[in-house]
C-alpha cells in the first residue's frame, strides 16, 4: 500500500474510531442520567472520551463534548490520576480552553512532561510567552517535545510581533 493511500487509511480508521467511542460515551451517559445502568465511567473510560474528543478531524465536530466529559468528571467525584489529569488538560487545551486546563494542571500533584507540553502549547498559542516560560521552567523532566513547544512558540511570538 503506497505512503498516502496508508495514511488516509490510518487517518479513516482513527475518524471512525473516533466517533464509534463518542457515539457509545452519549448512549452511556443517557443511560447513566436516566440510571439504567448500575456502572459509573471511570478515569479510564473518561481519559479514553476526552481523547476521542481531542482528534483532529472530530474535534470541529464534537467541539462541546470536551466540556461535558469534564463536567461529568466533576459531578461524578471520579478517582483522578495522572491519566485523567492529562487527558482533561490536554482537551481542554485543544479546545482553546487554557484558563480550565491550567486549574486542572495546578490541582496535579506530580505533573508529568505530557501536561506540562499541552500547557505550553496551550499558552504559546494564546501568545502568553511568560505563562509558557513559568511552566517549562517548573517542568522537571524536559524532553525534546518540551523544547520543541518552546521553540515553535517562540517562532509564532516572533513571526506575530
Amino acid at each position: 500500500m503506497g505512503e498516502r493511500k496508508l495514511l488516509k487509511h490510518k487517518c479513516g480508521i482513527k475518524f471512525q474510531a473516533s466517533i464509534c467511542l463518542i457515539v457509545i460515551y452519549f448512549r452511556s451517559l443517557s443511560d447513566w442520567r436516566l440510571s439504567l445502568s448500575n456502572g459509573k465511567p471511570d478515569g479510564f473510560t473518561f481519559s479514553i472520551i476526552l481523547k476521542a474528543s481531542t482528534c483532529e478531524i472530530v474535534l470541529p465536530v464534537a467541539s462541546s463534548l470536551a466540556k461535558q466529559v469534564h463536567a461529568q468528571v466533576v459531578k461524578s467525584n471520579v478517582e483522578a490520576d495522572d491519566v485523567l489529569f492529562t487527558g482533561l488538560v490536554d482537551s481542554d487545551v485543544k479546545s482553546g480552553r487554557v484558563d480550565y486546563a491550567r486549574r486542572v494542571f495546578d490541582m496535579m500533584l506530580e505533573k508529568n512532561v505530557v501536561c506540562s507540553t499541552s500547557m505550553i502549547l496551550g499558552y504559546m498559542n494564546q501568545g502568553s510567552v511568560k505563562e509558557a516560560e513559568y511552566i517549562f521552567k517548573r517542568t522537571q523532566e524536559k524532553d525534546v517535545v518540551v523544547y520543541n513547544a518552546m521553540i515553535e512558540g517562540y517562532s509564532k511570538s516572533l513571526e506575530t510581533a
